[in-house]
């Protein structure tokens, strides 16, 4: 059932992500595919995150992962003068907080459910994405990314399913 419902997320996710937005060429085959992409190479945290947390803290495996991963983004950013420093302590805390704080949280929870549950249930985000999206930027989207965003609601509701079972 597991497979199914991540197979159901997915192809919403797509949905959703091919419904467009508020930019004209938002939703741009390259911006789609990389999405995908991102969400897939996403996905395989949960596989690698199982096997890694058996032998290494998330404090260790967050602490390589995100230096790592920051310095690999390192050319790609380009610094403003003049930082202040509540600018400086509003990245420390985005850093620290929104990224570093999550993905401990996340690990918390991939130690107590199974990984394809897990990989599942992160589905949501996109559609949670939408919804602010949505809110707060007024964005539009058509009945496509509504079905996609239904097939995510519904691969989790499968979920939930089995762990009544």
């Amino acid at each position: 059932r597991t497979a199914r419902a991540l197979a159901v997320a997915g192809g919403g996710v797509a949905l959703l992500c091919r419904s467009g937005g508020g930019l004209p060429g938002s939703s741009g085959v390259r911006g789609v595919f990389g999405g995908i992409l991102s969400g897939f190479l996403y996905s395989l945290h949960f596989l690698f995150g199982k096997v890694y947390l058996k032998r290494f803290s998330a404090i260790t495996i967050y602490m390589y992962c995100l230096s790592v991963g920051a310095l690999v983004m390192l050319p790609l950013v380009e610094f403003a003068p003049g930082k202040s420093w509540a600018d400086w302590g509003a990245m420390l805390g985005l850093g620290v907080i929104c990224t570093y704080a999550a993905y401990m949280n996340y690990c918390a929870g991939l130690r107590r459910l199974d990984a394809g549950k897990m990989a599942v249930l992160c589905n949501l985000e996109p559609v949670l994405a939408t919804i602010m999206a949505m809110l707060i930027w007024n964005e539009m989207f058509s009945l496509t990314g509504w079905i996609g965003a239904a097939m995510v609601l519904g691969a989790i509701f499968l979920i939930l399913l089995d762990n009544k079972e």
